[in-house]
């Protein structure tokens, strides 16, 4: 749907079913909060996460807004006003802290749709005598790709990132470090304080709290560890500080990213979260188990380190098959021969896929 189209779609249905207006006391100077606002803050109290919260609240106030613009009572929403909420979101122009963006992905539309209809929801649940009916119910959501869209770094951008941030400074370093080495994400760094800074048996390690309070301890490599310590010194409080001395947030953590990207001439268009993905990218390509990845991103289904992996492995599974089906063996690719492949070609052996050094074996056998 073009923008033209929505205009036209969004004027018909303000002229032929615009919401009821909101009832309000024109009388009091200071307005009081309206029923649709004291019920989000009903639902939002009862999510224990401050993160969840403000996530609902970013997508809440958004859905308010949009109904503003309807002219009327986001209680008295009906399943049209939602389908046109859809298209804006997909195919509107939206201003964001990146940017001007035409269009949201579809995953971003379906979380913050399911967002506002876990809000509709609780409302029937708690308080059916204002709410009777989930309006987002039968609402279609957007198909959702099975690899993500998330921009990443690859292990020569991300290197280059690196050392880039380490020239900047400390806090740089240290901040692009965690967030390359461990694929943290980034409300769980913000969130970080010096003390979380411990060592177990194993070695150094970062506590962290993940999605619904659970705390985990994740492994840090030495020299992350050090970089972390370093910009510490001897602080107490948060772990990572803004330029004023408060805890960082996650937009100071998003400018500082795109100041090193432009500084080390990545025009990427990369986000914290794309950090993430970048993580768990690098660490399939060295070989890791999806399992042991799943686990130290904190996913809870490995579909989502699925998506955040780009289809890997798939064309080497089709091959396989084939080769199967034919009748020939698969040649054996053994660590000696990826670091001599790897050699040959002046790159990291980590970046190898042995899958593909045996599919161009099997080629070199059939004579192709």
């Amino acid at each position: 749907m073009t923008g033209t189209e929505l205009e036209v779609l969004d004027a018909e249905f303000v002229d032929d079913d615009r919401l009821p207006a909101v009832q309000a006391d024109t009388n009091i100077q200071q307005r009081a909060p309206l029923p649709h606002e004291q019920l989000r803050e009903l639902f939002l109290l009862s999510k224990a996460n401050p993160n969840t919260r403000d996530a609902y609240r970013r997508d809440l106030g958004e859905w308010f807004t949009f109904c503003a613009q309807l002219g009327g009572d986001p209680l008295a929403a009906e399943q049209h006003h939602c389908d046109l909420w859809r298209e804006h979101l997909l195919h509107g122009r939206h201003h964001t802290r990146y940017g001007i963006k035409d269009g949201f992905p579809p995953t971003t539309v379906a979380r913050r749709m399911s967002g506002v209809s876990s809000f509709y929801t609780y409302c029937v649940r708690k308080h059916r005598a204002l709410v009777d009916e989930n309006p987002f119910q039968h609402v279609e959501r957007p198909m959702v790709d099975d690899e993500s869209a998330t921009q990443s770094l690859t292990l020569d951008e991300a290197r280059r990132l690196l050392a880039t941030a380490e020239a900047s400074g400390l806090r740089a370093y240290a901040l692009i470090a965690v967030l390359l080495h461990c694929g943290l994400r980034v409300s769980e760094v913000c969130a970080a304080d010096c003390s979380d800074l411990v060592r177990k048996n194993e070695g150094p390690a970062i506590r962290v709290k993940r999605k619904g309070g659970k705390k985990q301890n994740i492994d840090l490599p030495d020299q992350v560890d050090a970089a972390l310590k370093d910009y510490r010194g001897d602080r107490r409080g948060p772990l990572f500080l803004g330029d004023k001395g408060a805890r960082i947030t996650r937009q100071q953590v998003a400018y500082l990213l795109k100041t090193l990207l432009a500084s080390a001439g990545l025009d990427t268009g990369v986000t914290p979260h794309g950090l993430r993905h970048t993580a768990v990218t690098l660490l399939r390509d060295s070989g890791q188990d999806i399992e042991d990845v799943a686990d130290l991103v904190g996913h809870s289904s490995l579909n989502t380190t699925k998506r955040y992996d780009r289809g890997r492995g798939r064309r080497a599974t089709v091959e396989a098959l084939a080769t199967a089906l034919s009748g020939e063996t698969v040649p054996e690719v053994d660590e000696a021969l990826v670091r001599a492949v790897a050699a040959a070609l002046g790159a990291d052996p980590s970046s190898v896929d042995p899958a593909a050094v045996a599919a161009v074996m099997a080629q070199q056998s059939r004579g192709e």
